[in-house]
């Protein structure tokens, strides 16, 4: 309803988002939801291009953002109103703040708004973006790199703010899903989670130290976010002849594209520098994938040793190391933590890595 709002207002656009198309296009969706309620207005419904116009010349729109690039699909246009539906489902890369702009001429207001139950894949980014869980002044006290206050809030819901649905038949299919499933869903619990199917706890042990001849290597997972946004990663580890694991460093911060490509670049010689270690990369689907692997192994990472691994579908599923791990231990050494007391070290590593995956995926 909030994207109707302005439809009398010239030069006011929204666009309304699903992760996927058959999302969209699903019954009782956002967009035959708004079928219906425009069905008798003066509003016209343009099926290819998957929008409404009103008389003031004024838009409503219907979008996804299946894969990385589809975000260039909206490059062009601007957008008064941008709304997400389950915003737990999309990358912070597809978040499309920069398409949200007006000319001069125009008096409504920007507004970017989303709503989401908890789980799926970007449940923790979602949950520390809006502090849910915490006092609402933490949320309201955030600023931005410039010192500015944001203006971001929450506003939580649940089964009893729906009047409209059956809540017996409801309560009565929740309950053929697991208890945390049922406990996201049903009390919009943030803070449950299942437990961990992509990382399991039992394949870390402890160890002394690890092998000098084994293979080096150090795998990244780059995120160029500030704030509150993604992590950018990178795990130094080695595999010896015999199929063994050790995981020797773990890099987890929060930066600009520049600041990422420096520390790239940085550890990696200082990496070089001790032992021969090759570094990989991933190489998103699409073109722009491509073009980022081609950019950092011309430039922060020029002359050293890079592999790209090239990905497709989803980062949950991939699980080329988890093959190995199902039939192995891995081992954190104890000097490979030096900066951590012993007893500290693997239960930080194992905290942040054994998470959990979305309840809908399955393991291959």
């Amino acid at each position: 309803m909030a994207a109707l709002q302005y439809v009398d207002k010239p030069g006011y656009n929204a666009i309304l988002f699903r992760r996927t198309f058959p999302q969209l296009t699903a019954a009782n969706s956002l967009m035959t939801r708004a079928q219906q309620w425009l069905a008798h207005s003066d509003a016209k419904w343009n099926g290819q291009t998957k929008r409404f116009t009103f008389p003031s010349g004024a838009t409503v729109g219907f979008g996804y953002c299946d894969t990385e690039d589809d975000v260039y699909k909206y490059d062009g246009p601007e957008y008064s109103f941008i709304g997400f539906d389950e915003l737990t489902s999309f990358s912070e890369w597809q978040y499309l703040f920069s398409r949200l702009r007006a000319t001069t001429d125009t008096d409504f207001p920007l507004r970017m708004r989303a709503a989401s139950n908890p789980g799926n894949r970007g449940h923790d980014r979602v949950k520390e973006r809006f502090r849910i869980g915490e006092d609402p002044s933490v949320l309201r006290s955030l600023r931005d790199d410039e010192g500015n206050l944001v203006d971001r809030f929450y506003l939580p819901a649940t089964l009893d703010d729906n009047p409209s649905i059956r809540r017996e038949d409801y309560i009565k299919s929740l309950m053929n899903l697991s208890p945390v499933r049922r406990a996201q869903l049903l009390a919009g619990n943030w803070d449950i989670k299942p437990a961990g199917i992509l990382f399991q706890r039992g394949w870390f042990g402890m160890v002394d130290d690890y092998p000098r001849d084994a293979v080096f290597c150090r795998s990244w997972d780059t995120a160029a976010t500030l704030g509150d946004g993604d992590w950018t990663v990178g795990v130094l580890w080695c595999m010896t002849r015999a199929g063994l694991f050790y995981v020797l460093d773990v890099l987890r911060f929060r930066g600009s594209s520049l600041e990422v490509e420096n520390t790239m670049k940085n550890t990696g010689w200082a990496d070089q520098n001790i032992r021969p270690t090759a570094i990989v990369i991933q190489q998103e689907p699409g073109a722009s994938g491509k073009a980022y692997a081609e950019h950092v192994i011309r430039n922060p990472l020029r002359a050293l040793n890079v592999v790209v691994e090239n990905l497709s579908g989803d980062k949950w599923l991939f699980g080329g190391i988890t093959r190995h791990l199902v039939a192995s231990v891995i081992g954190i050494p104890t000097t490979a933590f030096p900066k951590y007391p012993p007893d500290k070290a693997p239960s930080r590593f194992i905290s942040r890595n054994c998470q959990p995956v979305p309840p809908n995926a399955c393991m291959t």
